[in-house]
This record gives structure tokens, sequence and C-alpha cells, in this order.
């Protein structure tokens, strides 16, 4: 027989995606031994409606649940999210609003096991790309006290739209600054000849380093953002993600959220956004603000020339510094209690009655 995998290991991230018109759920999880993907296949999305509500698609099942006004429901289940989603747009437009109709199923699989963060799997393992996948697993709430693995990294371009100028990072697998200059390497620092040797050294570095959390300030919405775009532009392949898997940063659709960055098996965490989660408040985000303000210093770059420069990249010429003293975000984000690297389950804008439940299998609705 085939061996089988037992271990404790902390989630990281979470989705879902559709394959030959079923549903699979992916969740990247870490532990001591290291990475390991959990696929779960052939799974159904549900919502649920008032029994009275009549419904055109879907499978529809009878069950012994009702709302708090007492009126019993039915679950409706669906091959694919995007069919759910079509079924739930036509029953709104009919005055009826379905139950849980928001809660994305790989959100649902865990909150009806109890799962947070830590998770007891046992399975038949598989290796994908070099990494332990796990297909359909027995699986279970547990306690861990695992600490993931973290990289900071920040980056320096002339302007949103201009040249890359520098790439430095601090955690795991240590300090790296790539400088694009032709000038003599300064201490700590390593002088590349143009854009594309820095974006793929920086990302040959983090395949070895293997981080479970990428971190940075305006991470998503700017770093990441530049990095996809500028690997685009050399033709650099943008494989961020562990096992050589593209990593890919959606954009924001609303001007008031920030985009959305899929770095497979690994945890993406933006400092402002975290900082704020954990109720945290400042009079300015800027990463030299909260820095002075939790630890009592700033970046090593020189504000002043930097002001004068008109550009980011100005000072960094002259006074270029490793890594970790030109980017405290992953010190920053160590000192300030409360905070969580994990993702919370999403805000729903559907009726919801997830406030109470009576076993792990249960559909959420109270009885």
């Amino acid at each position: 027989m085939p061996p089988t995998v037992h271990r404790k290991l902390r989630l990281l991230t979470r989705e879902h995606q559709e394959q030959g018109g079923r549903l699979e759920l992916i969740y990247w999880a870490t532990g001591p031994e290291g990475p390991v993907r959990l696929v779960f296949t052939d799974c159904e999305p549900v919502f649920f409606v008032e029994r009275g509500v009549q419904t055109q698609s879907g499978r529809r099942r009878e069950l012994k649940l009702k709302t708090p006004a007492g009126r019993p429901v039915d679950g409706v289940y669906f091959a694919t999210r995007r069919l759910l989603l079509d079924e739930r747009e036509r029953l709104r437009g009919q005055g009826h609003w379905p139950y849980e109709a928001d809660l994305r199923p790989e959100e649902r699989f865990l909150m009806e096991r109890f799962i947070t963060a830590g998770v007891e799997v046992r399975g038949e393992p598989i290796e994908d790309q070099g990494v332990i996948e796990l297909r359909n697993p027995d699986l279970r709430a547990c306690e861990v006290d695992f600490v993931p693995s973290l990289l900071s990294f920040d980056l320096e371009s002339d302007g949103l739209e201009g040249a890359l100028l520098s790439i430095a990072c601090a955690g795991v697998g240590g300090e790296r600054v790539w400088l694009v200059s032709s000038e003599p390497a300064p201490l700590g620092a390593q002088c590349v000849p143009n854009q594309a040797t820095a974006l793929r050294l920086f990302l040959e570095h983090v395949a070895i380093a293997d981080p479970d959390l990428l971190i940075g300030w305006n991470v998503i919405d700017f770093d990441l953002s530049f990095l996809q775009r500028r690997c685009q532009e050399l033709g650099v392949e943008f494989l961020l993600g562990r096992g050589g898997r593209r990593a890919q940063v959606i954009p924001a659709r609303e001007q008031d959220r920030g985009g959305l960055a899929r770095v497979p098996g690994r945890l993406v965490m933006d400092g402002i956004t975290t900082l704020r989660a954990a109720t945290w408040t400042f009079e300015r985000y800027s990463l030299e603000y909260v820095a002075r303000e939790l630890l009592g210093r700033g970046k090593a770059i020189d504000q002043k020339a930097l002001a004068s420069a008109g550009t980011r990249g100005g000072s960094l010429r002259a006074t270029p510094v490793p890594g970790s003293e030109r980017n405290p975000i992953d010190k920053v984000l160590r000192r300030s209690p409360g905070l969580r690297p994990l993702p919370s389950v999403n805000r729903h804008d559907s009726p919801c009655l997830l406030t109470a439940r009576s076993a792990p299998q249960s559909s959420g609705i109270l009885q």
C-alpha cells in the first residue's frame, strides 16, 4: 500500500478552481516537514432557500433546518460556483435573497469543520512540481504552534512607470540587495547590469529561501504589481509561487479596495492592511512614519536627499544600504501585538446565519 502522511499543519492560503465542469478546493499549508498542497475534488457549492421559493437550476435537497423565523429551508447544490452565482442573481432579481449565497466554497468547507488556522491531515501523498500533495485527505481542526517563515521585500523604481532601480529583501534566506548599476557594488549589495537580471536573481532567491509568507508595504498594489508588469515587459517568467508556479496580481475593481495577489503556496501580507485589521491607527500610514512610531527609527535612506532627488531612486543610488536597514517591514510587523499572519473569512453581503453550529458538518443555518 502507498505510504500514508500524517501531519499537523498551519493553513496559508485557500482558493477554488473549476476542473472539467466540477469544483476543486485547494489549500496550501505548512509545518515542520515543509509545505503541503491539499486538494478536494468534486465539491458542490451550496446556498439555502425557503421551501416556498422556486429555483430553476441546481440540485435541490430538503433539509431539517429552519431560519431564525422558523421557516423550513432547502439546500440547493451546484456543480460550479459560476452556476450558483447565476441562480443567485436570478433569484435576487425576483426579490428573493438566498441564504449564505456569497460564502465562498473554500471558506464554507473550513467553517463547517471548525477549522481556522491549524489542521491535522492524513492521506496518501503524491509529488506535484516538487511539492507534496494530498488529494481528498482526512482532516480535522487542531492546535499548532509552528511559526511560518517569512521574507520581507521592497523595491525602488524611478517612479511608478519608470525603471527598476533595486530590490532588497530580508528574512529567511538572509539579506540581499540587488542594484541595477554599472558602479562598484557597495558593501552588502550586488550590482547587476540590467533590470531582467535583478528580477531573475530575486525570483531565484525566493525559490531557494522558500518562505511561507511574503510581506511588504503596499506590497500588492505597488511592489508585486510592478514586478508582474516588468516581468511581462522583459520576458521574465513571474514564477514566485512554490514549485515554480506562476504568480498573478489582479488589480482592484473598486478604488477604495486593494488588489489581489495569488502566489501559490505563499501567503502575501501587506503591512498597511495587516496593521489596520489589528486595529492599529496612525496619523499616516507611510512606512517611514509607522516605523518611527513603532520602532523609534525609519528607513536608512536619507529622506531629505530623497525629496530633493525628485524620484524614489535618487537617494538609493547615493546611499545603498543593507536590505533590513532600508526595509524594516518585518520588524514593524513582529513588534505589533495582536497580528496574525492568516486571512480572515470574507465579510458577507447576503443573508448569513452563521451565528451557531450544532455539529461539524452542519450547514450553518440555525435549526
